[in-house]
């Protein structure tokens, strides 16, 4: 077994090959400190002690403190963007019309909505990956893809 001298010798070497500098835990903030008001917790992303408690932080069993890195405010603004990231597409798509967005109606066969809606079901699909499903096995059974 390595002592603990080879082993940050040898972390050195590896981050000096990746490009990494040299983490100075002195600069590292504290995750959590104790205050008169109790516990604080740090948020790395807005840069803030906030009380360390499930009213400012997720719930996280993986961590030690049992509380989510960043606090609730930063990571709904995170899954936000990221929301408006993957649904920009499909605004867009929508909005100028384009004909690779597909739009199905059932009203005129109630039988087919049925058979789709058990089926669903069946599978543990919702409707629309269950029609995605259907287009797809066609269309590679006719040699096309989606």
């Amino acid at each position: 077994m390595a002592t603990p001298e080879k082993s940050k010798e040898l972390l050195q070497i590896l981050m000096e090959i990746r490009g990494e500098k040299e983490i100075n835990m002195a600069d590292k903030q504290e995750l959590i400190i104790e205050t008169t008001d109790g516990k604080q917790k740090w948020c790395p992303s807005c840069e803030a002690y906030l009380p360390a408690n499930e009213e400012y932080f997720y719930k996280d069993g993986r961590s030690t403190s049992k509380l989510s890195s960043w606090c609730r405010k930063c990571q709904r603004a995170k899954q936000q963007a990221t929301d408006t990231e993957k649904t920009q597409p499909l605004k867009a798509a929508r909005k100028a019309g384009r004909a690779d967005i597909i739009s199905l109606d059932f009203s005129g066969d109630q039988d087919l909505l049925n058979g789709l809606l058990m089926e669903a079901k069946k599978e543990r699909r919702t409707p629309d990956q269950q029609v995605m499903w259907w287009l797809e096995r066609q269309l590679c059974e006719t040699g096309d893809r989606i």
